[in-house]
């Protein structure tokens, strides 16, 4: 995995790419982006608690037969910290 880090005033983008993925037979590259604040009272981004792509029936899947009937599903949470 290698990180790229750039800095916009008060921002810090972190970008992760990591390409050694495989979707099915296929090579694949994944490429993440944390843009978060570092000044300020709150500087913690929200959390990814879930993610699930689910189909028409509401059932967990990664196959579509049909691009309409998918659906993704995620939940966060912002969390304080305390000092």
């Amino acid at each position: 995995m290698k990180e790229k880090k750039e800095t916009d005033g008060d921002f810090t983008n972190h970008i992760y790419t990591q390409k050694n993925a495989k979707v099915d037979d296929m090579d694949a590259v994944n490429i993440t982006v944390l843009h978060r604040h570092t000044s300020g009272e709150d500087i913690s981004a929200p959390s990814l608690q879930m993610l699930r792509f689910v189909n028409k029936e509401d059932h967990i899947t990664d196959r579509f037969d049909n691009i309409e009937d998918a659906t993704l599903e995620f939940a966060a949470s912002d969390f304080q910290y305390q000092r």
